[in-house]
C-alpha cells in the first residue's frame, strides 16, 4: 500500500510508475491541477520553469512549462495514461489564450522592465491566469486573491508557521529581515 499523503504529488506518480501500478485517469488529471494550485499559491521561482536551449527572455511560461507538471506528464505518458495529459493540454491552451488576451500581458510589453522584474511579472501573470482557470474545487478560502497572485511572493517561516508576504511595504520587508521597527514617539 502506498502512503500517498507522505509523498509529494510527483513522487506519488513516480512510485506508481516504478512499481508498475495502474494510474487512475481521473486521479491523474486531479493531481495535475493540484500541482498547478500549489504553484499558484506558493509562488513560482524562475528555476521551477523548464526552459529549452532556444528560449530567451521573451519566451513565455505556461503551466506545461512548470517542472513538476512536466514530470507528472512524463510519468502519465510513460504509463500510457494519456487522457489526463490531453485534457490538461487543452486546459493549458485556454490558459495561454487568457494570458495573451489579458491587460497584464499587454501592459508588460508596453513598459521596459529590467530582466529580473520582467521575469517576476511574467511569473505573476502565469500564477493569476492559471489560478483563475482552475475549477473551484481546487481553490481554498485561504488562497490569495487573483490580484495578489500578480505580486512577488516570498515564503518564510515565522514562529513555526508559514507566512506569505507580498513585500508591499518596507515595514514588511524589515519584519522579514528580523528588524524591529521602533516608533521614536513611544
Amino acid at each position: 500500500m502506498i502512503e500517498k499523503e507522505k509523498l509529494s504529488l510527483t513522487d506519488y506518480f513516480a512510485v506508481l510508475y516504478h512499481s508498475g501500478r495502474e494510474f487512475d485517469e481521473h486521479e491523474g488529471l486531479d493531481v495535475l491541477y493540484k500541482i498547478v494550485h500549489n504553484y499558484c499559491v506558493k509562488g513560482i521561482e524562475d528555476y521551477e520553469v523548464s526552459k529549452s536551449r532556444d528560449s530567451d527572455m521573451t519566451s513565455w511560461f505556461f503551466p506545461t512549462n512548470l517542472q513538476d507538471i512536466k514530470l507528472a506528464i512524463y510519468y502519465l505518458e510513460k504509463a500510457d495514461c494519456c487522457k489526463p495529459v490531453l485534457a490538461f493540454e487543452e486546459w493549458n491552451e485556454k490558459v495561454k489564450k487568457s494570458i495573451k488576451d489579458s491587460q497584464e500581458y499587454k501592459r508588460l510589453h508596453a513598459h521596459p522592465y529590467v530582466d529580473y522584474d520582467y521575469q517576476r511579472r511574467k511569473l505573476g501573470i502565469l500564477r493569476k491566469f492559471a489560478y483563475l482557470a482552475l475549477d473551484d474545487k481546487y481553490k481554498m478560502p485561504s488562497d490569495p486573491s487573483a490580484d495578489d497572485l500578480l505580486k512577488p511572493v516570498k515564503e518564510y517561516s515565522e514562529g513555526g508557521r508559514t507566512v506569505f508576504d507580498t513585500f508591499s511595504t518596507s515595514s514588511q520587508t524589515d519584519s522579514i529581515m528580523g528588524l524591529q521597527i521602533c516608533d521614536p514617539e513611544e
